[in-house]
Order: C-alpha cells, then sequence, then structure tokens
C-alpha cells in the first residue's frame, strides 16, 4: 500500500527518518522513488568527512583538470555519480569538508586540500538554489580553539566562497549563520553577507585577538540589526561585549542569547538590553572568565526582573537574593546551569533550589560545586515529597562525594525519579 502514497506523503514520511541514518539507508534498495528520497534527505547536511570523495567526483571538468594541473592526483577515476548530491545540501559546515575526528592536520599537513574544499565551495555556491544553514566555525564551543587555528586562517582564506559564481543567489536566504573573525577585513564581508539576508534567525560570531571591537561594531551597525529585527530569535557572540547599539533595538522574536565576554564591563549594556528583549527570552547563556567575572549582581536581577518567560539560565550566582528573586519571577525556569567558581556555594544554593524553584524546574548543573554526601542527602529529603510530571536531573562536579547506599536509595524513592551524575566519579 505505501507504494500507491503519493511522492508529497512519501516526502513527510522520510523527513520522520532524518536522523535515522540506518533506516534510511535501508530505504535505498527499495526503488529508485525512495532512493531519491533518501538521498536528498542523507545529502542534506554533510556531517560525516567520508562523503568527500563523492563530492570530488561530482565536481565538473574543468575543477577536476584544474586540480589535476595543481598537482592533486587523488581525483576519483570513475563513472559520473548517480545523482547531483551537492545540489541536495542545505546545511553547508566548513569543518565537515576539512577536519577529521576534530583533527585540523589534515589540511594543515597537505595544503593541496585547500585546493580540493576551494573548488567543492565554487560547486556548491553554483548548484545549491538555497542554502538553509552556513556554519562557518569548527567547534561548537571554538572559543577554546583559537589557538590551534590561528596559523590555518592566516595560511588560508575560505571567506572568499561569498564571493564566488552563484553565492548571491545560494547565500541569500540563510536562517542560521556561524562564523569566526581572525582577520580584520574579514568583517566587511560578513557585514555585507548579514546584510543581503532575507529571513536571518540565527547568528553565531566570534572574534579572536587579532580583531578589535571596532570590527564588531562595523558588522553590527544599527542598520545591520534594525533590518533583521523581526525574524532574528538567537544571537551567540563570543570574545567581545555586546555592542551598545543593542541598547536602542527592539527585536520582536528574540528567544536565545548566548554570550563568551573577556573581563570587561557590560552590565550596563546587558542590563539595557533586557529591558528591552527580556520579555521573550527562554534561554540566557552568560560565559565569562571564572577568575575575573563579570557577571555582577545587577545583571540576575536584570534577569530576574526583565525575563519572565525564561526556561533556561547559565549564570553564576553571589548572593542567595538574586537567586530566590529569579525562581520567584521566572515562573516557566526549567534549568539553571551555575559556576560555583567564587559565588553562592552549592550546599546553600541547594537549599534554595528545594525551597524556591518553580514546579517546573526539572534540571540542575553545577560547575566547580563544594559539595559533600550530607548535603546531597538533605536535598533529596527536600525533594522528594515534590509534585512534578518531569524526572529531575542534578548534573554537578563536586570534591570528594560518596555516592553511599543511603543516597541511592533516597533517588530510588525520589518522585518523580531523578537522574544524578556526578562528573568526577
Amino acid at each position: 500500500m505505501i507504494s500507491t502514497l503519493p511522492i508529497d506523503c512519501l516526502n513527510q514520511i522520510f523527513e520522520c527518518l532524518e536522523e535515522d541514518k540506518v533506516t534510511l539507508h535501508s530505504c535505498l534498495l527499495v526503488n529508485r522513488l525512495w532512493c531519491r528520497i533518501s538521498v536528498e534527505i542523507l545529502w542534506r547536511n554533510i556531517r560525516e568527512f567520508e562523503k568527500i570523495r563523492t563530492l570530488i567526483a561530482c565536481l565538473p571538468n574543468e575543477s577536476k583538470d584544474f586540480l589535476l594541473n595543481n598537482g592533486v592526483t587523488s581525483i576519483p577515476i570513475s563513472k559520473p555519480p548517480l545523482f547531483n548530491y551537492a545540489s541536495f545540501c542545505k546545511v553547508l559546515s566548513i569543518r565537515s569538508l576539512l577536519i577529521e575526528d576534530n583533527e585540523i592536520e589534515i589540511l594543515s599537513d597537505n595544503p593541496k586540500n585547500y585546493l580540493i574544499t576551494k573548488e567543492i565551495l565554487k560547486m556548491f555556491m553554483r548548484q545549491i538554489s538555497s542554502l538553509e544553514k552556513m556554519d562557518f566555525s569548527f567547534m561548537e564551543y571554538y572559543y577554546y580553539y583559537y589557538g590551534c587555528y590561528d596559523d590555518f586562517y592566516k595560511n588560508y582564506n575560505f571567506l572568499n566562497f561569498i564571493n564566488f559564481p552563484g553565492a548571491k543567489d545560494c547565500l541569500k536566504n540563510l536562517s542560521e549563520l556561524k562564523f569566526i573573525i581572525f582577520e580584520e577585513t574579514a568583517s566587511v564581508g560578513i557585514k555585507d553577507l548579514i546584510l543581503s539576508q532575507n529571513n536571518l534567525k540565527s547568528i553565531s560570531l566570534s572574534s579572536y585577538n587579532s580583531c578589535n571591537e571596532s570590527n564588531f561594531d562595523d558588522i553590527f551597525n544599527y542598520f545591520t540589526l534594525t533590518k533583521h529585527s523581526n525574524t532574528l530569535t538567537k544571537l551567540f557572540l563570543s570574545g567581545i561585549s555586546p555592542p551598545s547599539i543593542f541598547t536602542n533595538i527592539i527585536f520582536s522574536n528574540f528567544r536565545i542569547l548566548i554570550l563568551y565576554f573577556y573581563p570587561v564591563n557590560i552590565d550596563d549594556i546587558l542590563t539595557k538590553f533586557l529591558v528591552n528583549n527580556g520579555k521573550n527570552l527562554e534561554e540566557l547563556v552568560l560565559l565569562s572568565d571564572s577568575v575575573n567575572s563579570v557577571i555582577k549582581n545587577s545583571i540576575n536581577l536584570a534577569i530576574a526582573k526583565y525575563c519572565p518567560k525564561l526556561k533556561s539560565l547559565y549564570t553564576e550566582f553571589k548572593g542567595i537574593e538574586e537567586l530566590i528573586m529569579i525562581f520567584d519571577n521566572c515562573q516557566q525556569l526549567e534549568s539553571i546551569r551555575n559556576s560555583c567558581h567564587n559565588s553562592l556555594g552549592g550546599k546553600k544554593l541547594l537549599e534554595i533550589v528545594a525551597k524556591y524553584s518553580p514546579k517546573n524546574f526539572h534540571k540542575l548543573i553545577l560547575h566547580h560545586a563544594k559539595l559533600n554526601s550530607k548535603d546531597l542527602e538533605s536535598f533529596f529529603i527536600s525533594w522528594k515529597d515534590r509534585v512534578s510530571k518531569r524526572p529531575f536531573s542534578f548534573i554537578f562536579d563536586g570534591d570528594g562525594i560518596v555516592i553511599n547506599n543511603k543516597i541511592k536509595k533516597l533517588i530510588r524513592n525520589t518522585k518523580p525519579w531523578m537522574l544524578l551524575i556526578n562528573l568526577r566519579i
């Protein structure tokens, strides 16, 4: 019966299998129609480095000739692929083209791979009708890896792909854009790329030490941000403080803000931003240098006052009052991730969580927590009679905690059940 279904119905069914690669690969063998639908989904997001040889085989003859003339001898000599796989791509990650097992040496040890990747990018710009997501970073939290990639960025310029033939049409409807800025001159191209977008929902932008804040001020000028004020839902900035222009713009659909900044004074800018945009915020992550934290009480108090719909929060608490205020005013809060470095200790924080957290709160992550077995025992006793429909997850890295039989029994008797993970066990 399923073979008689219309193509639209088959497409919707197969879309539900996007993350089930094994089943999709099995569907390839059923018939030509199923094969075509499965291939389009499998090649929508090029996550596996192993697909590179297939992409090389898809290169036009002029690109293959160029590579051969420049000493690249690893060009597959075979019949043309069954499909034009490059045209199916909707999510393009530069690290998927360059990095195998998170190791950049695959490019550094053989500079000819730069030529291969450049020709693949040219092919993408010509053949992809409309790319949805562009990831020009290398790690999810790439701040820690700048040192590894400094020389790489100086030696290889991939940013010029935005000027390749066809790039203007290919990149005009991005919903998500991720970039690292290593060169000061890169800011001009990125600003133009952001300005050219029609439906941009997510921006992730990070700076290395070769750039200064004026580059970000140039990218995030008033005109750039106001153009996307109705569509932007997520912003991730790393390496600088939020630009002052943030205080003047209202983002009507803003949901997620992630900041990883150097130890600079950001409380005034961030507070004014929350005044204008905190009412719809659902996730807020504030990361700073753990020794010289710039997350002040005033910021957390602003969160409590202006972010009533907040569901997930990562910050650092220095006092009891600010945490209690957040619990009281953010009644939709479901999870907190807290660094206990030079701030509110783990034991006191657990007491406040047990007493004041909202009814839907179900996840607590503590870093650098100073806890012992008695602290955990007291928390579980307080929590076990809590009325909640969701299981509770507690993840921590406390020093020297022994998960004894008594604590295990308390966990088993906790309703709803509790997931306890000690990162140092």
